[in-house]
């Protein structure tokens, strides 16, 4: 989808020590814990610097890292010097993500962060927060990213269950005054309201409205009557931002959708399923990634060595291919979608006879494709219909990809199809060529075929690079020189990923002018300005690679060039010839690239570069790598500047 019109700032994944200063009690169910300590500055932790927390949005996160409940040990996960920290399986256990409620860096000696953590009852982090004294301390990392207050649009509408409470009530507290706002907040019991959100906190205008559970009330019910009262609702068009139990969050999409909002501006997200102890105010897993490790994975075995018998288990589930294909089938199927939108809203479950006739498949089929899906726990198959008709109902898990805007979008997308690749993996390792996507020919063919694919490759390239451009800018003042007046920035096959560069650099520098160089054939630039605000598209101009190259003197195309991810724009021994065309247009040459470790490394970065092999014959650089494309291309590297979250600047020069 398209990336998400606040602006965003990146930070480093750092981790600091946080000291409880007071606890109070906001209702029975909220308590709220103010934290200080000499944590929040910037300091030196294990031989590197940690930089003073940062934390402008309303919907900032951290993870919070607490003592082992048992032994009261207190982990935490090294710096890997990148811009992420190592989440060891022992760590993993131990951290659970909360909000920022409020940063105020003048309060007290070292300024006061306060958390709220909503009272439910179980789980590490309630045990915690309940026991909780002054003097004690707890480790946290982030915020690693923070958006702006979502008032670029006409009017805000906020929705969420006690558990974006904290979130919400930022964000009232922080929105202008006179901007207008609509806010749907449900409690579990009328003393659980927090009454001076709204009478005090609030300097907008203001339509507040409490749902308590303990009453009847359903937020997602008063959600749905929106829809039927669009004319009580403010004119233009509205930022919607949601966040509570997953699967309640439907009702939200539904009435999105319906509204016509522009999906830039729409941010939904599931802090919590009706199946797990919600926290206080989860992250929202769809961030951008960048903590290497953190999977959630648990430690396990009892000690005693490794088995035979759990080797070729191992074997087993690496051998395992069928899940996959059949995820991917479902999802283009939208096999998930369907069965939830046929159950009922009380969750009862859906017609097989009414789920075939919806995807096109014979009903008897279909039964054997459920059959196995519910094998691996993604759905349920009963008996219960009229007259003994077969039925199915989505579990937990089979919930969660029946969001079309959620995980099954990356099924049905780019990355999907470009994973069927490996299906020709030999053939790609003996010829060192790409290979067919599927059925259809090649990846440049396939996407000529289907514009909607391209759309979305297009709409993931922009995502990416939200995630690194904002840290990039912020370092420009680092470049030999100093901070150029004049820029270039190419990169990525669709192109929009140097707009989105482009919009970024500019939204840091008033007095900085963009050229974004296409390399792309035919490379859509109306599509590529859409990534520019409105305010800064005067200072951006887009222009073809080549021409700017055939033109170029030293210094007259601009002051530097940023080459975006130049390995995945040229196979590997295209690349010197690269660097050097992009010398030639500025002195100095920006690479942003990840770089690949040449042991260690995650799977999926390996996975990537092995895929990008085998669709167009590209790679993820080494280190190694990187130098002797930058040694053959005549050039000296200068500096090597962590950007993002496991991300490089290198800077290089003609010498």
């Amino acid at each position: 989808m398209p990336r998400i019109s606040r602006d965003t700032d990146i930070y480093p994944i750092t981790m600091r020590e946080l000291e409880v200063l007071r606890i109070e009690d906001v209702t029975p169910g909220m308590r709220r814990v103010v934290f200080g300590g000499e944590g929040l500055h910037a300091h030196v932790r294990d031989g590197e610097d940690v930089p003073a927390i940062v934390s402008d949005g309303f919907d900032d996160d951290m993870r919070m890292i607490f003592p082992h409940p048992a032994t009261g040990e207190r982990p935490y996960p090294a710096s890997l010097g990148d811009g992420r920290l190592d989440w060891t399986a022992e760590v993993n256990e131990l951290f659970r993500t909360y909000t920022v409620r409020s940063w105020e860096p003048d309060a007290g000696e070292f300024g006061e962060l306060v958390v709220d953590f909503a009272r439910h009852g179980a789980g590490l982090a309630e045990g915690w927060s309940s026991t909780a004294a002054v003097g004690d301390r707890v480790y946290a990392a982030g915020p690693k990213n923070c958006a702006s207050l979502p008032v670029h649009t006409d009017w805000l509408l906020l929705i969420g269950d006690e558990t974006a409470l904290p979130a919400i009530g930022r964000c009232l507290e922080e929105t202008p005054a006179g901007h207008r706002v609509v806010a749907v907040v449900e409690v579990a019991d009328r003393a659980d309201i927090q009454p001076d959100l709204a009478e005090v906190a609030c300097a907008g205008s203001l339509d507040l409205r409490w749902v308590v559970r303990a009453e009847g009330g359903d937020f997602t019910e008063v959600v749905s009557a929106l829809g039927d009262q669009r004319d009580t609702l403010p004119a233009g068009t509205p930022f919607v931002w949601a966040g509570g139990e997953a699967g309640r969050l439907k009702t939200v999409r539904r009435f999105v959708k319906d509204l016509g909002v522009p999906r830039e501006h729409v941010q939904i997200t599931g802090y919590w399923r009706k199946n797990d102890a919600p926290a206080a105010v989860p992250g929202d897993g769809a961030d951008g990634g960048g903590d290497a490790g953190a999977t959630g994975a648990t430690a396990t075995g009892d000690g005693a060595g490794t088995s035979s018998i759990s080797v070729l288990m191992q074997l087993h589930e690496l051998t395992e291919i069928a899940p996959g294909l059949a995820l991917q089938a479902a999802a283009r199927l939208r096999l998930f979608e369907t069965v939830d939108a046929a159950m009922d809203s009380a969750g009862g479950p859906a017609p097989v006879s009414a789920v075939a006739a919806a995807v096109g498949v014979d009903e008897p089929l279909l039964i054997r494709f459920l059959r196995y899906l519910e094998s691996v726990d993604l759905l349920s198959i009963g008996a219960d219909g009229a007259d003994g008709a077969a039925t199915v109902r989505l579990t937990t898990l089979g919930t969660e990809l029946a969001d079309p805007d959620g995980v099954v979008s990356r099924l049905t997308g780019p990355d999907a199809l470009q994973s069927l690749t490996w299906l020709h993996l030999d053939h790609g390792l003996r010829t060192g060529r790409p290979v067919d996507v599927g059925p259809h020919g090649d990846w440049v063919s396939v996407k000529e075929q289907n514009p909607a694919l391209a759309d979305a490759a297009a709409d993931s390239e922009a995502t990416r690079a939200q995630w690194v451009a904002p840290a990039l800018a912020r370092q420009l003042g680092a470049l030999p020189g100093g901070a150029p007046s004049s820029i270039a920035v190419a990169g990525a096959a669709e192109g929009v990923a140097a707009a989105v560069y482009a919009d970024e650099l500019l939204r840091a520098d008033d007095d900085l002018t963009v050229s974004v160089l296409t390399l792309a054939d035919g490379c859509p630039r109306e599509r590529l300005l859409r990534e520019v605000g409105n305010a800064r598209r005067p200072r951006v101009e887009a222009r073809d690679w080549d021409g700017a190259v055939a033109g170029a003197t030293s210094g007259t195309v601009a002051d530097a060039v940023i080459l975006l991810d130049p390995f995945g724009l040229r196979t590997p021994q295209d690349v010197p010839a690269l660097l050097a065309e992009a010398a030639a247009t500025a002195r100095t040459v920006v690479v942003v690239t990840r770089l690949l470790a040449e042991s260690g490394e995650e799977d999926h970065d390996y996975e990537e570069d092995l895929t990008r092999m085998l669709v167009n014959g590209r790679s993820l650089p080494t280190a190694r790598d990187m130098s002797r494309a930058v040694a053959d291309a005549g050039l000296v590297g200068v500096a090597d500047m962590p950007v993002g979250w496991g991300s490089h600047a290198v800077v290089v020069t003609r010498g």
